[in-house]
């Protein structure tokens, strides 16, 4: 009877690849690898692209594939040519590259190298930098009161990616730096300067210069005097540069591809009022905060698509706290969050009550109630809680990995997909997350504590 009941199965890998993607939906990587180990028929059926691609970041698959390891073991491919095996899919090897990031992140591995200084009078170890930030995943930008350095860090010590941007002799430890885009702004009261940086050609030269406050860029050298009762408020979104002088309420918004004045907007509100906040999203959006007559806060948004502001317009009777992420605003008052969609107007979650600002995962806002982490899907309207409870800080280190504290300890989590799956792992910081600046692809991040360094990953 047991042999008529194998003759009746039929074979798994015979089916159409239509129905195996199917059934594959519903299996784990741990299950997909087991397949492709049954038999040469299953390791050709189920180590095909399309069943490994949806479990890989795309981004990072292609930034793996071309970036050696720093780490010790380095990822080795598990293909040897003379192998009689069918090649490994490009998906199935991007997401055995991934996991070999990730488990270096789960056993706590990594290799520390210091921010030399090299050009430092008083030693290479001194530093005297105003910040560090990532420009990409494997150059620097090193702010200091004379200079911006840009350093590849896939060498130690790191080397110069282009030549440093010498400062103007007025910018100072008040002088603001951003980057994006191929772009490195530098920003002192009204004054900016544009920075385009080509790391192919190891070039950075200066684009366009303009006070933003002006109709048209600079042709000519212009003198600056420094006003120090003029601060200002700026925002960067891809192309786009806002800037607005304090205590004003009128947005001036450049194209710095082209350095072009788009438009002076006037704050649409009728009352003396003044712009305080401005928050940038992955959208061509912005959410602004306006302080209206004496006591109003009013939180309005604006599109840099159509040059308009939207429609959206909540008024507080104190001052609040905003978070922008894609086409959601959450407002903190008193205690309490507030969800909107501020493109459709639409009101999401009213009233929740929370102990910590929120922070992000994908679209999902995250918050801690009651020494309990939930979650709020804006998409779904669901609110819902985690795993992770009685804990009273915490810090979403990246998509995979979260910092908390229970009882003033710190512990690292590992979060699975939108926390279906969560597990206390090895690893331990020695310094607050809080305190670090992680590049777009988790495999390196830069500590501020102490000396600046750089942490590996990969």
């Amino acid at each position: 009877m047991a042999s008529l009941e194998s003759e009746d199965v039929f074979p798994i890998q015979f089916l159409p690849i239509e129905l195996i993607e199917t059934v594959a939906v519903f299996l784990t990587p741990k299950d997909l690898a087991a397949c492709c180990a049954v038999s040469h028929r299953m390791r050709e059926v189920f180590g095909e692209d399309m069943l490994w691609k949806r479990h890989c970041n795309q981004e990072l698959a292609e930034y793996l594939k071309i970036t050696p390891c720093k780490l010790e073991p380095r990822f080795v491919s598990p293909e040897d040519e003379n192998s009689t095996l069918s090649p490994v899919s490009y998906w199935r090897m991007a997401f055995m590259r991934e996991n070999h990031l990730w488990n270096n992140w789960r056993q706590g591995k990594s290799k520390t190298e210091q921010i030399i200084n090299q050009r430092s009078a008083a030693s290479p170890y001194y530093d005297d930098s105003i910040c560090h930030i990532f420009h990409t995943s494997d150059v620097i930008l090193g702010f200091f009161r004379d200079r911006i350095e840009l350093l590849d860090v896939r060498e130690f010590p790191a080397t110069d990616a282009t030549h440093p941007i010498r400062l103007h002799s007025n910018f100072c430890q008040e002088t603001q730096l951003k980057s994006g885009n191929n772009m490195i702004l530098t920003l002192r009261e009204t004054r900016i300067q544009v920075h385009e940086v080509n790391l192919s050609l190891k070039v950075c030269s200066l684009k366009h210069e303009f006070f933003f406050d002006n109709s048209e860029k600079l042709c000519n050298g212009e003198k600056f005097r420094p006003n120090s009762s003029r601060k200002c408020l700026y925002a960067m979104v891809g192309v786009f540069f806002i800037g607005v002088i304090k205590g004003e309420s009128t947005m001036h918004i450049w194209n710095l591809e082209t350095g072009e004045k788009l438009k002076e907007e006037l704050c649409p509100l009728v009352r003396s009022c003044q712009i305080m906040e401005i928050k940038t999203s992955d959208t061509k959006n912005l959410v602004i905060s306006v302080k209206a007559g004496s006591e109003d806060v009013i939180i309005l948004a604006y599109s840099l698509t159509t040059l308009t502001y939207l429609t959206f317009k909540e008024t507080y009777k104190n001052n609040v706290a905003f978070y922008v992420n894609e086409n959601y605003v959450g407002i903190h008052n008193r205690g309490l969050l507030d969800v909107y969609n501020y493109e459709t107007t639409d009101l999401l979650l009213k009233d929740q009550s929370l102990s910590s600002h929120p922070q992000f995962l994908h679209s999902n806002f995250v918050f801690i109630d009651n020494e309990t982490l939930k979650l709020f899907n804006p998409k779904t309207r669901v609110l819902e809680s985690t795993p992770i409870t009685g804990i009273n800080w915490f810090e979403i280190m990246c998509s995979k990995f979260i910092q908390v504290k229970r009882n003033w300890k710190n512990e690292i989590w590992e979060i699975g997909g939108i926390f279906e799956r969560t597990k206390k792992i090895a690893m331990d910081l020695w310094f607050d997350s809080c305190a670090f600046y992680l590049n777009k692809t988790c495999t390196r991040y830069i500590v501020r504590t102490g000396v600046g360094s750089v942490i590996h990953f990969w």
